[in-house]
């Protein structure tokens, strides 16, 4: 997960460290981040959706498991919810589980279903929301077959994604299985851009 300045990273990060299910955890940053813990581990990086970075961790990984959390900061979930995740994915075979979630708007949860994977979709604005698990057997499978990913900056959870899905399903937790604080800033935020 992504280093952040903002308060709510400290709580996601505390959730993921005291968890028994959690072996590691690795937090890519440019700069200023200094793990507290010896569950946890800096990576210096600039984006978690870059090539390299995949290359790097898939490399650094010994679980069976990955979970990627795009913004920690924003992301309230419980110890069930890996669990939920961690199940679903040995049952399912997955290649990849993501989930429904609530988003917290002003003092009101609205729900944010998202959508099925549609086997063959290319398309690179899929929402799979903000936190995602990832079979590495699956992705060291797929790297084997289809080559590692590309030095891109943007564009590394898109090839792994692609990549895993040729041969594994991704499976849709058709379930509201974390919090995502602090919606309604980000929905003006993103109006203002489109205008």
């Amino acid at each position: 997960m992504p280093f952040s300045l903002q308060p709510g990273f400290e709580k996601t990060l505390r959730v993921f460290i005291q968890s028994p299910l959690v072996e590691e955890v690795i937090v890519l940053h440019e700069d200023g981040f200094r793990p507290t813990s010896p569950k946890c581990h800096a990576m210096r990086a600039a984006s978690v959706m870059s090539g390299k970075v995949w290359n790097e961790i898939i490399e650094k990984v010994r679980t069976d498991f990955l979970l990627m959390v795009t913004m920690p900061e924003d992301i309230e979930l419980t110890p069930a919810t890996l669990t939920r995740f961690v199940d679903i994915a040995e049952s399912t075979d997955s290649g990849m589980v993501y989930s429904d979630y609530l988003n917290e708007e002003e003092d009101r949860l609205l729900e944010h279903p998202v959508n099925d994977y549609q086997l063959g979709s290319i398309r690179d604005g899929f929402d799979f929301g903000y936190v995602v698990l990832i079979s590495i057997c699956a992705i060291r499978h797929a790297l084997k077959k289809y080559g590692p990913f590309p030095p891109v900056v943007h564009a590394g959870f898109y090839d792994l994604r692609l990549k895993v899905s040729v041969d594994r399903s991704l499976f849709h937790i058709q379930e509201y299985l974390y919090m995502k604080r602090g919606a309604k800033a980000d929905l003006d935020k993103e109006r203002s851009n489109r205008e």
